[in-house]
């Protein structure tokens, strides 16, 4: 699935980059700072803390939005660790439901084969399986056990920020699987609305 060594010279989609800080915004729980005015009131400044934490994440643009001058923005994925959707306690935001194959304790296996083989998309069907999600095996270092990337969480960061995120750079997929990674990602956004 991965290439022995990943080109850290740039970032490509469907490379695996490990500890960024990866925000959970739930707009209630944002606290904005505030400063005192020369009046006495307070007034909201632009700056916000909100809850994040370093996950490996899925760079979703596209290798050619890298080009200098080209966008403002590049866009990431947070990967999921599978088991976190399991728990039913969790504090994480779990995985958009809707399409994703239901995966049942008992049925774990199965579950995981099911997602894997809905990571190829098969373009003359008129209904694929979850296809909000791609399941990233692990490679044994970075990803101890399988990841899935959910296509309806993914977070902007400016293009700025690219040094950052290439330094994250761990794993980047091969020519095969980072098609079929692209074919799926492709799948979900031109999906007509039902």
């Amino acid at each position: 699935m991965y290439e022995e060594e990943p080109d850290k010279s740039a970032l490509r989609q469907g490379d695996i980059l490990c500890g960024l800080f990866i925000p959970r915004l739930k707009l209630a729980d944002v606290l904005f700072f505030q400063r005192l005015s020369d009046s006495g009131k307070f007034e909201p400044e632009n700056q916000a803390v909100f809850d994040a934490e370093p996950k490996p994440a899925v760079v979703i643009s596209q290798c050619c939005e890298f080009n200098e001058g080209k966008r403002a923005s590049f866009s990431l994925a947070p990967l999921q660790h599978i088991r976190e959707w399991l728990k039913p306690e969790s504090k994480h935001w779990g995985f958009s439901l809707a399409e994703l194959v239901p995966i049942k304790k008992s049925a774990w296996k199965a579950g995981l084969d099911e997602l894997r083989l809905s990571n190829k998309i098969d373009l003359k069907k008129t209904e694929n399986k979850s296809v909000n999600t791609y399941l990233f095996e692990a490679d044994g270092t970075h990803l101890a056990e399988p990841h899935v990337l959910d296509f309806t969480r993914v977070v902007s960061f400016r293009m700025l920020d690219r040094k950052v995120a290439l330094r994250a750079k761990v794993l980047q997929l091969d020519n095969v699987h980072r098609r079929e990674f692209q074919l799926k990602l492709g799948y979900f956004y031109s999906r007509q609305a039902r």
